[in-house]
Order: structure tokens, then C-alpha cells, then sequence
């Protein structure tokens, strides 16, 4: 019998499947069974400096979920003081997850998180955000054309 945490991963996913609007796209990593690591993409949000972009993103999730966040790691190269090649954090990854937030919420949140002091990862991306709240749009624009299928 499937634990209820496969069982929950499994409902997550055949959620995201049947929303064709949202296009995002998740599955195991191995094309298979193996549902504690995922690959997904998404799009970026619309009205924000990542919109028209194509995100995709590594997610292993660990045998507490859902009690613990998902780990998540972005394949697409992506200029924002919250994520790193290695990590992704923002407040619903770590202190505001909590049992009934589900992956979509993840993947939509990431990108319009604004950077706070706890969460910035990239010292020398935090910068521009810590001297004004206007993202600094042309150089997200520009990485999005060479990285993220613009």
C-alpha cells in the first residue's frame, strides 16, 4: 500500500495535469515511479520581468513531506537574489510552508517573492533590491533571452 505522503505527491501531480492553463509541467525525474524527485517547469508570472520565460526546476522532496518543504533547484540560469543555483528559498519554501500548501503554490511563488533580508541568497544580486523596490528589469530581461526560452 502507498504511503499517504506517495499518495499526496501523486494527487499533486495528476492536479497539476489535469490544469492545462497554468502550463506547468511535473513528473518523476526518472520518467517512472520515483516520486521524491520530480523535474518540473512553469512559466514565468505574468505583469513581472520574468513573464515569457520557461522555467524548469529540480525538486527532491523528503521522506517528511509534507510536514517539510520540498528542496528545489533551478536547471534554468535565472538573475534573482532569492535562488541560486543550488537552493531556492523564499518565505513559502521554508518558514510559511506548512501541510496544505501544495507545488503550484510553489512554483508561482518563487518568482514574484520579493527579496527580504532573510531570504537573499545572492549577496551581490541583493544590491540593486535593497536600494530600491523596482526590480531591476533589464538585466532579468536579458538573461531571461539568453537562459530561459524567451
Amino acid at each position: 500500500m502507498a504511503s499517504n505522503r506517495l499518495r499526496r505527491i501523486a494527487k499533486e501531480l495528476a492536479d497539476i495535469q489535469s490544469d492545462v492553463d497554468s502550463k506547468i509541467l511535473a513528473e518523476a525525474a526518472d520518467g517512472g515511479s520515483d516520486l521524491s524527485h520530480l523535474h518540473a517547469s512553469f512559466p514565468g508570472p505574468p505583469d513581472t520581468p520574468y513573464e515569457g520565460g520557461t522555467f524548469v526546476v529540480d525538486i527532491k522532496i523528503p521522506q517528511e513531506y509534507p510536514f517539510r518543504p520540498p528542496q528545489m533547484s533551478f536547471k534554468t540560469k535565472l538573475w534573482h537574489p532569492n535562488v541560486s543555483s543550488q537552493t531556492v528559498r523564499v518565505a513559502v519554501t521554508h518558514s510559511q510552508f506548512t501541510v496544505l500548501t501544495h507545488f503550484r503554490e510553489l512554483f508561482a511563488s518563487i518568482l514574484w517573492a520579493q527579496p527580504g533580508h532573510q531570504s537573499l541568497l545572492l549577496n551581490q544580486l541583493s544590491s540593486p533590491y535593497n536600494r530600491s523596490s523596482a526590480h531591476p528589469s533589464r538585466k532579468i530581461r536579458k538573461m531571461l533571452k539568453s537562459q530561459a526560452c524567451l
